[in-house]
């Protein structure tokens, strides 16, 4: 049998679309409540809070001070302090031009999380 008369094996990009469009439709249910409103829905928990912060203060230094991508305004006198928590360099990737754009720190994190939660199935 020749190689020309083999099917192929490989899913095609409209393939990969529909499947992160599948993702996207799993996540937007699961997490019901904010796709209704992702500009000021965050959930009742300290983690949003601290991950929209910490994601719009990366973006911030990144295009004002990149070499002080580290140095937070918590935990003074210490300095570096946005590594003692989580680094979210690749959200904030994301997020940054969201909020550039609409200046919504909120948006800016769901849209993230929504995104991301769809990429990784």
């Amino acid at each position: 049998m020749s190689d020309r008369s083999r099917p192929s094996a490989g899913l095609t990009f409209w393939h990969h679309v529909a499947v992160f469009a599948f993702f996207l439709l799993l996540v937007a249910l699961y997490t019901f409540p904010l796709i209704r409103d992702p500009a000021g829905f965050l959930p009742d928990h300290h983690d949003p809070f601290l991950n929209s912060w910490t994601m719009v203060s990366y973006a911030r230094r990144l295009v004002a001070a990149p070499l002080a991508l580290f140095h937070g305004n918590i935990f003074y006198p210490y300095g570096n302090t946005l590594s003692f928590q989580e680094i979210v360099l690749l959200p904030t990737a994301t997020a940054g031009p969201i909020f550039a754009l609409t200046g919504n720190p909120v948006l800016a994190y769901n849209l993230t999380i929504l995104l991301f939660w769809a990429l990784s199935g």
